[in-house]
Parts: C-alpha cells; sequence; structure tokens
C-alpha cells in the first residue's frame, strides 16, 4: 500500500507541475498578445497622423 500512494503522490505532483508551466506559458502568450496590439495600434495612429498631415 506504501507504493500505491508514492505513486499516487508522484502523479500528483507531476501533473501540478504541468498545470504551472501550462498557466505559465498562456500567461507569456496573453502578455505577448496584448503587447502586440497596443503596438498595432499605435502603428496605425500614427499612420493615420502621417496621412493626414501630408
Amino acid at each position: 500500500m506504501n507504493l500505491y500512494s508514492f505513486a499516487y503522490a508522484l502523479i500528483t505532483v507531476l501533473l501540478l507541475a504541468f498545470m504551472g508551466w501550462g498557466s505559465l506559458a498562456k500567461l507569456k502568450n496573453d502578455v505577448r498578445q496584448h503587447e502586440d496590439y497596443h503596438r498595432r495600434e499605435h502603428q496605425s495612429a500614427n499612420d493615420d497622423i502621417d496621412r493626414y498631415t501630408r
């Protein structure tokens, strides 16, 4: 019975580790998408200003 408890504990630790890794990857991706969106919006505003002032 002790080996089964150890196996389940190991599986739980590995599952938690992969869930943490996945959530960090998702967070990093969300931050990158947010920065790209604002960079595009800023570039679009600058392009509009350039077109208007020409």
